[in-house]
């Protein structure tokens, strides 16, 4: 249990088929892999990047009640995904957020509403209103779209989760990172990712 608590850890939640896998084994590309501990229903991948051992689990959908809880409870980061062609997984990201409530121990845990498969655009069913509108219920920290294929906005989510990390450490925040935002968004609303 301790081992869990000195890693910075990451938590990939959604619905089966979302992207997770996809997008965890791209992260991986962008910083030094380390590689798969463990088999479903979590995996466990370990990258370090820019100097921060960081390891992400992948929680695969289909199998939630099987988890072992010490592998989420003291996650940092939470990616609640969702596939941008199926407007119901990003629905069931309000059962993510509750059971991530349940499972996490640090009250501190930062939540982004990740959109992947940016790259199937044109088959889009879920709008910006309504994922929008989900952040706004579970409070979301942040919201990306990203695609693991064409690796869209990847770089945007790591440098995020990057600076939640250096935070956490205590060496506050990196003022050189830097994310696109929201182009109709008025001034003094919170920031929200548009990628």
């Amino acid at each position: 249990m301790a081992q869990f608590e000195s890693i910075k850890t990451v938590v990939v939640l959604g619905d089966e088929k979302v992207g997770k896998t996809s997008l965890i084994k791209r992260l991986q590309k962008m910083g030094q892999a380390g590689t798969p501990n463990g088999a479903a229903p979590t995996d466990l991948y370990e990258l370090t990047y820019k100097g921060i051992k960081i390891v992400l689990v992948d929680v695969a959908g289909d199998s939630i009640k099987t988890v072992t809880p010490n592998s989420i409870r003291y996650a940092r980061v939470v990616f609640l995904t969702y596939d941008i062609t199926r407007q119901e997984t990003l629905n069931n990201c309000k059962y993510w957020h509750q059971f991530a409530m349940n499972n996490c121990k640090e009250d501190t845990v930062s939540y982004a509403l990740v959109g992947c498969k940016a790259e199937l655009r044109n088959e889009r069913q879920v709008s910006w209103d309504a994922t929008e509108r989900i952040s706004n219920m579970i409070n979301a920290n942040k919201l990306f779209e990203v695609s693991a294929v064409k690796s869209t906005n990847c770089d945007q989510l790591m440098e995020w989760v990057y600076g939640i990390m250096r935070e956490a450490a205590g060496e506050g925040p990196d003022d050189s990172i830097t994310l696109n935002q929201n182009p109709s968004q008025a001034q003094g609303e919170p920031s929200k990712c548009w990628c």
